[in-house]
């Protein structure tokens, strides 16, 4: 007797094309695998094949919600090829294929790779959007090892493109950046420390103001999740938020935005013996979909 094994579409969710057809989905995953601004331990670039892996072990029925997500659309793109020792080039290629899914009013979804990829995303839209971002790092740094394009400047770089900022777990970065932080009227931050002593309350109340009626972009960086939760990543950093605590952000974000245009999940650095991060992004990915409100 023979026996047929198979096994699901290497898409989000291990979708069907019958699932997930591009004319009609909503969603559009974009695998963006790149980490060539790494400044501790590489391996980002790894990070949306294992998302996408993971993902298919999602249960496509959302118990909060008490429905299929999924249902909504989501369709999943080839990768967007780096262009290797650019990553000026590569988020330029990022950012025109934005371009053209908010062209088809569909909600792109980044992979990364390392944050930096998600400047190209960001620069896609008006300057009216303002960002969202969940990292244990400011990001605010002019250059960072002779580059103006590094996952340490990322926020800079959108600063500079006059959107507001609201960043929350921030609990690493120097001088500069927090002299900065200081006298900048367009960002906004809730230091883990701050969120450690007092709770998380006072910074969603906060968030929420930042997003009401507005058009927001929400990023998230898994080094902002505590890495005893989410070890799985380039540059850890202890205190970090709890998986419960990021769902609360996005439920804050979603429910006081007038439209989350679009969101990232990025630094998955996947370990030998660790699938919980990739497995954790993927569920984050799967709620952000089922939190955002469809017209």
């Amino acid at each position: 007797m023979e026996f047929l094994y198979t096994a699901a579409p290497f898409n989000f969710l291990g979708l069907t094309k019958a699932e997930a057809d591009f004319k009609t989905a909503k969603f559009v995953v974009i695998p963006v695998p790149f980490d060539a601004t790494a400044s501790y331990r590489s391996g980002a670039r790894f990070g949306p094949a294992a998302i996408i892996e993971a993902s298919r072990q999602v249960e496509l029925f959302d118990l909060e919600s008490k429905r299929e997500p999924y249902e909504v659309g989501i369709v999943t793109m080839d990768e967007i090829a780096p262009v290797r020792g650019s990553p000026e080039q590569t988020v330029q290629r990022v950012k025109e294929t934005v371009q053209e899914i908010i062209k088809l009013k569909k909600i792109p979804i980044i992979l990364g790779g390392e944050h930096t990829v998600a400047l190209g995303s960001i620069n896609a839209f008006d300057k009216d959007v303002v960002v969202v971002t969940i990292d244990a790092h400011a990001d605010l740094r002019n250059e960072y090892e002779g580059s103006k394009v590094s996952h340490a400047c990322i926020m800079r770089r959108v600063l500079q493109s006059n959107k507001k900022i609201f960043q929350l777990g921030v609990r690493s970065l120097d001088k500069k950046e927090f002299e900065l932080i200081k006298k900048e009227k367009n960002i906004e931050v809730a230091f883990m420390q701050d969120i450690l002593s007092k709770g998380l309350k006072p910074s969603l109340k906060k968030l929420a103001g930042f997003c009401k009626n507005k058009r927001v972009y929400f990023s998230l960086d898994i080094d902002g999740i505590d890495p005893g939760d989410a070890p799985g990543t380039g540059t850890p950093e202890p205190d970090g938020l709890k998986y419960g605590e990021v769902l609360d952000i996005m439920r804050t974000v979603t429910e006081n935005a007038k439209e989350v245009v679009g969101f990232d999940v990025v630094e998955v650095a996947p370990t030998n013996n660790d699938v919980i991060t990739e497995y954790m992004a993927a569920k984050l990915i799967y709620k952000m979909i089922s939190y955002i409100k469809w017209k």
